[in-house]
């Protein structure tokens, strides 16, 4: 009898540590599991990311009306947003407000109402929103995984949706759009609202623009399409000017970089203008080759830039400190 307490002390001190052990370990290892998980932490970043540049559009009708809708800023430089053309068409007045609270009146530049696009433009934007670039839709299969960004009826402003692509070449016919072609069918929950935001893949590129759903009931019914990146580049090309920001010079030493525009492709992997720094020809970047062709002065390497197919990436060969390296540049969207 004399060891039964000791007993019960040991029994209650073994219950104890269980208590104050498993919730530790419990609900330590989940939030270790959660916050770890690769997919959870891409979306998050690509939203991020993205989202500061998906404006809320307010559009004030030349009959008295209003309507709401998304956008993607892609070209933040110019202040060029993508949107969708039945969102803008019968503007008097567009307004652009941005997530920091960035608000600008936007005027149309571009429009293709085969594609249901417009192109806007607005005229300062803060430095820390950052365009989202254009992927490519012509590899994009079933199942891929995809994802949603927009102003969701109006109200929830910056919505991200998940999902997946769902069918590919899609033809449909809208009210007020007419008949759309070769649209990418997903099923991530996209409504009244979104349209004119961006469809992106899960490297946080836009591969569509958001433009239709399909629903007897005018909600979210698990059939949504977007117009592919690759159609609004084609539109894009009617009016596109490629530029990768270098203003280039002759010299004895071959074809120099004098200067780089900043925030330009060139700017964003390193390159510099010697005139921009202040030193001599002697120490400047040499360009040898665009799009591997050889060349022999800056107005042949400007002519093959032009002539370069707007979905085409710009291939820069140059050399510095004796070190010859290529460049793949994504040109910049220059209007006419």
């Amino acid at each position: 009898m004399s060891h039964s307490p000791d007993r019960s002390r040991e029994s209650t001190h073994s219950q104890d540590d269980s208590r104050q052990e498993q919730p530790r370990f419990s609900s330590d290892k989940l939030r270790l599991e959660r916050y770890q998980d690769p997919a959870e932490i891409r979306r998050r970043k690509i939203f991020e990311i993205c989202s500061q540049a998906v404006p809320y559009i307010e559009v004030r009708m030349r009959n008295g009306g209003s309507g709401v809708g998304s956008g993607v800023l892609v070209d933040h430089a110019q202040g060029i947003v993508l949107t969708n053309y039945h969102v803008v068409s019968n503007a008097e007045q567009v307004t652009m407000s941005f997530s920091d609270g960035a608000r600008q009146v936007a005027k149309m530049i571009f429009s293709d109402e085969s594609k249901d696009l417009a192109v806007m433009r607005v005229p300062r934007l803060p430095d820390r929103i950052q365009e989202v670039p254009l992927g490519e839709s012509d590899n994009l299969f079933v199942g891929q995984d995809i994802l949603a960004i927009g102003n969701q009826f109006g109200q929830y402003n910056c919505s991200l949706t998940s999902g997946i692509i769902s069918g590919l070449n899609r033809n449909i016919r809208t009210a007020s759009s007419g008949r759309l072609q070769r649209l990418i069918q997903v099923d991530a929950a996209v409504n009244q609202g979104n349209s004119g935001g961006p469809l992106l893949d899960t490297d946080g590129t836009v591969i569509g623009i958001n433009t239709a759903i399909v629903s007897p009931s005018g909600g979210f019914n698990g059939v949504a399409f977007a117009m592919p990146i690759d159609e609004i580049k084609e539109s894009l090309s009617k009016r596109f000017k490629p530029s990768i920001g270098v203003t280039l010079v002759d010299s004895p030493q071959g074809v120099l970089i004098s200067r780089i525009e900043p925030g330009s492709p060139a700017d964003r992997v390193g390159m510099a203008g010697y005139l921009d720094l202040g030193l001599s020809p002697e120490r400047a970047w040499k360009v040898s080759k665009v799009q591997g062709i050889s060349i022999a002065s800056a107005q042949q390497a400007v002519d093959i830039i032009k002539s370069t197919p707007a979905d085409e990436d710009i291939y820069l060969t140059v050399s510095h400190h004796n070190h010859e390296t290529t460049f793949e540049l994504l040109p910049a969207i220059i209007f006419n």
